[in-house]
């Protein structure tokens, strides 16, 4: 095979490699335009299976025409080799992403998951699998546009017989439970690996297996063990992203979301929890901290100074309990400056009971009434 070229396909340069094997940086001579061209190892052309699984590829992203998913053009025979011509994303790969920067912002990391799922939620009622969702196979385009691609080991309904019972599918570190177990793969399936990539958006780190240990200890991790917390490895998470995390990662598929649909929308709510504002308490409060200096204004100035007394934000709930008892008082000022003299000894304060119906200033009054009579 030319390294160079490709039928009209002028080849760039090598964006990566895998089982299946390469995929290159092309330059369609005929539309002008820079494509992604995934070619077929040439040893594995006499491989019934794969070249099957390759056709599958193919056929699973052809069917899925979406905002998030790599759109494919082509799929057949180019100058003796196989091939699938898809949409170049320009930009980096999740995976390229975390290794440059780390930990992402949690609303960054957030808003890449929804974009997954919303991809993860149109493949799976058109019947598709991906059961390959990891870092690797996210792209994030220049303008932040996210995408997910590499359907090598879809799952298309229609197309059976491809997979054998028994058969092991999928990267050991983003496997759910039931892949490890060679089960049947469900929507549920994708959730758990997505919850493994959003882990390690947030943490840098995976949930298990991340100090190197060896796939054993992986598969083991995925089967047994429960995840850390998110928030334990990156304090300062927002509120409810644990438990989100943490029945994505379920053991059990139906512990997990019922759809990526519904897993977006506990994600949503996490992002919508942290786009509401909290009052401002100093704003509405500061009207209230200007009232000693009004008083002052309208008596002239006092033989005692009145100082503006600072209000914080912490102590609103102080003044909201404050002014009711104020208001009680100023009403009994004004009650017994109307009642003349005070009541003779012995008398019962039959007023002073009628001003407090509530709590046990009137329940008192009362009973010391009954005793008295």
């Amino acid at each position: 095979m030319d390294e160079t070229r490709l039928g009209h396909y002028q080849l760039l340069r090598c964006l990566g490699e895998g089982g299946m094997g390469r995929v290159y940086l092309a330059r369609d001579t005929q539309l002008e335009r820079d494509v992604a061209v995934k070619v077929l190892a040439p040893e594995l052309v006499g491989d019934r299976s794969l070249m099957a699984r390759f056709r599958v590829e193919a056929i699973a992203q052809a069917r899925l025409s979406h905002p998030n998913i790599v759109p494919i053009y082509t799929f057949g025979r180019e100058a003796g080799a196989y091939v699938i011509v898809m949409e170049y994303v320009a930009g980096r790969t999740l995976k390229q992403l975390i290794r440059d920067e780390g930990k992402l912002d949690p609303d960054r990391a957030l808003r890449i998951a929804a974009s997954v799922l919303d991809a993860l939620a149109f493949a799976h009622a058109r019947g598709v699998l991906h059961r390959d969702i990891k870092p690797a196979n996210i792209f994030v385009s220049d303008d932040g546009t996210v995408k997910v691609g590499d359907f090598g080991i879809a799952k298309v309904e229609g197309l059976d017989g491809l997979t054998r019972v028994g058969t092991v599918l999928g990267t050991p570190h983003y496997s759910s439970p039931e892949q490890i177990r060679a089960l049947k793969a469900t929507p549920a399936t994708d959730v758990y690996a997505l919850s493994v990539t959003l882990f390690e958006m947030l943490t840098g780190v995976l949930p298990f297996g991340a100090s190197g240990g060896s796939d054993l200890d992986v598969l083991t991790g995925h089967l047994e063990q429960v995840p850390p917390a998110p928030s334990s490895l990156c304090p300062g998470l927002p509120s409810g992203l644990d438990a989100v995390i943490a029945r994505g990662l379920a053991k059990k598929p139906e512990d997990r979301y019922r759809s990526a649909a519904e897993y977006r929308q506990a994600i949503d709510a996490v992002l919508q929890a942290r786009e509401t504002p909290l009052p401002d308490f100093d704003r509405i409060l500061q009207p209230l901290a200007q009232v000693p200096g009004r008083i002052r204004a309208r008596l002239g100035r006092p033989s005692f100074e009145l100082r503006q007394i600072p209000v914080r934000a912490n102590t609103w709930w102080l003044l909201l309990l404050l002014i009711p008892l104020l208001l009680l008082l100023l009403a009994l000022t004004v009650r017994c400056a109307s009642d003349g003299p005070a009541a003779q000894a012995g008398e019962v304060p039959a007023r002073l009971c009628a001003l407090a119906p509530i709590g046990g200033l009137g329940r008192a009054a009362g009973f010391q009434a009954s005793i008295m009579s």
